[in-house]
């Protein structure tokens, strides 16, 4: 069963599992397919999972902030900077407002992230990049964003982007997550065709 839980553990005890299971797997394609564009001499950054932020020189965290950890980070091998990256799994209807508003929950979990982060820690804007996804296989619009950016940019040959590899690895990567996010879920399937028979 899928709930409209936007955390990565609530309800049943196999949601839970499902939920983490999604996260996880997501978390670990991400880490594998930003160490692979490594490879490429156009790709300046070494990936690190799980990094707790209070072992990150230059980090300083607010007093009574959280210690938190991410799930991966980034950082350019020539000025050190560091983007943190943490990903969430939500379900699309977690607001109730989602009806109408189709990117609600997705919106709300990627400032709930962001906040999160700034609450405890002294972060850039751009130190912080929340990923977000849901359970039918969307993404929000920044994480998309970002993850193109970083494709495009391990592409490039001799400073020239080779569109032709920008596609294919792009489109790997879209297809990867989308199976993670969809794989097994037959309560989606079962939920779209209860709201398709009320269209009819």
């Amino acid at each position: 069963p899928i709930t409209q839980d936007g955390q990565h553990a609530s309800g049943s005890k196999h949601c839970v599992s499902r939920v983490r299971e999604r996260h996880d797997a997501i978390r670990d394609e991400l880490c594998c397919f930003f160490s692979l564009l490594r490879s490429t001499k156009e790709f300046p950054f070494m990936v690190m999972r799980e990094v707790p932020l209070d072992s990150i020189e230059g980090l300083v965290r607010r007093p009574n902030g959280e210690s938190l950890i991410c799930d991966f980070l980034l950082q350019h091998e020539v000025n050190d900077a560091t983007t943190l990256f943490d990903v969430r799994v939500t379900h699309p209807n977690f607001k109730k407002e989602a009806h109408r508003k189709p990117h609600a929950a997705l919106e709300a979990n990627w400032q709930q992230k962001r906040k999160k982060y700034e609450r405890s820690y002294k972060l850039k804007p751009e130190q912080i990049q929340p990923l977000v996804f849901d359970t039918y296989g969307g993404w929000h619009r920044a994480s998309m964003a970002m993850l193109f950016k970083l494709t495009k940019q391990a592409a490039h040959r001799k400073k020239k982007e080779d569109k032709e590899l920008t596609d294919e690895l792009w489109t790997g990567l879209r297809f990867r997550i989308a199976k993670i996010l969809v794989e097994r879920q037959y309560a989606v399937v079962a939920h779209l065709n209860w709201r398709l028979r009320g269209l009819r």
